[in-house]
């Protein structure tokens, strides 16, 4: 028996190996590669199965610097949208009505490429500002930055998009304020808004001093963390813990969570009506609740005139409701 089984088992493995190889063996024809190549191109070898999908392992040869601005008139803008790929975008102020975009960097690439340059539209009275997004080709590196220079007293529409850059914004005022990222963090301070709209899949989203009417949150896996919130609350995070300190509570909160972590830190004069539930995490609250409801994953109650509603639910996750 025990030697069927070795035999068996040699088969499968010899197959495996089989398998690996020939794979190898037409990646290599298709792409029309030869080892005389990798020995005479210094060092720095490509291959293309096709047009659709590239392979490059050789080192990036081709250095480019980063410098370009675009410097635009605000005038009847009401709507600024933002767009960028990777590195840090950092806001500034303008003692002009103008927005100033600046890119600076470099790009290293295993291919001659076009370096990436700022496109900026107007329709109407909604301004655009992004990146080519033609001028990234094979193997690159990029490290960038993105300066924004805004002024003071722009106090409108702003909508941010990115795929894996970090960004700071402070000491602003908008009607709307977008930001949607892809794995970069989000860090805001001191910002009144009467809509803060925020999602992101992976980067973490931190935030402080911050006033809002309406503020929704969405995360698959970044964390949520707010100090000195105002406002009616919407936040839903898969795997991310939210955890979120209220300056004053002035409105609803619905906040959920798969698998991660709920924690809210209320003032002591505030009131409520809670209901929170987990699937398999623990519930704790420091505030003595009154018409009270409990079950063995469930908390409900409410506290002094119970004026705001707060709606916790968790499917793994631990909620906590502290005292600030």
């Amino acid at each position: 028996m025990k030697n069927t089984f070795m035999k068996r088992f040699c088969i499968i493995l010899a197959a495996i190996m089989l398998i690996c190889y020939g794979s190898a063996a037409i990646i290599l024809k298709l792409s029309n590669f030869s080892f005389s190549q990798l020995i005479n191109n210094d060092n720095n070898f490509s291959f293309n199965i096709n047009k659709d999908l590239n392979f490059n392992t050789g080192f990036n040869k081709y250095n480019y610097d980063l410098n370009d601005e675009i410097n635009e008139s605000l005038d009847d803008v009401d709507n600024i949208q933002l767009s960028f790929v990777s590195g840090d975008i950092i806001f500034h102020e303008n003692n002009e009505n103008k927005i100033k975009v600046t890119l600076s960097g470099s790009l290293r690439s295993s291919s001659e490429l076009t370096a990436p340059k700022l496109q900026y539209s107007k329709n109407g009275s909604t301004l655009k500002v992004s990146i080519q997004k033609n001028a990234f080709f094979g193997s690159y590196s990029l490290n960038s930055k993105v300066d924004i220079y805004l002024p003071k007293d722009y106090s409108k529409n702003l909508s941010v998009s990115s795929v894996s850059a970090d960004m700071l914004l402070s000491d602003k005022k908008f009607i709307n304020l977008e930001t949607v990222t892809t794995s970069g963090d989000i860090k805001i301070s001191n910002i009144k808004v009467d809509s803060l709209n925020i999602k992101t899949v992976s980067g973490d989203l931190s935030a402080s001093n911050i006033t809002s009417n309406k503020f929704v949150a969405d995360t698959v896996s970044g964390k949520i963390d707010f100090d000195h919130f105002e406002g009616v609350t919407k936040a839903s995070s898969i795997s991310g813990d939210i955890s979120i300190k209220y300056a004053n509570l002035i409105g609803d909160i619905d906040v959920h969570s798969t698998s991660g972590d709920i924690r809210l830190g209320l003032p002591d004069n505030c009131s409520f009506n809670l209901d929170s539930s987990s699937t398999s995490g623990d519930i704790s609250s420091r505030f003595s609740l009154s018409n009270t409801s409990s079950g063995k994953r469930s908390l409900s109650g409410s506290y002094g005139t119970g004026t705001n509603k707060i709606s916790i639910h968790t499917t793994s996750g631990d909620i906590n409701l502290n005292k600030n």
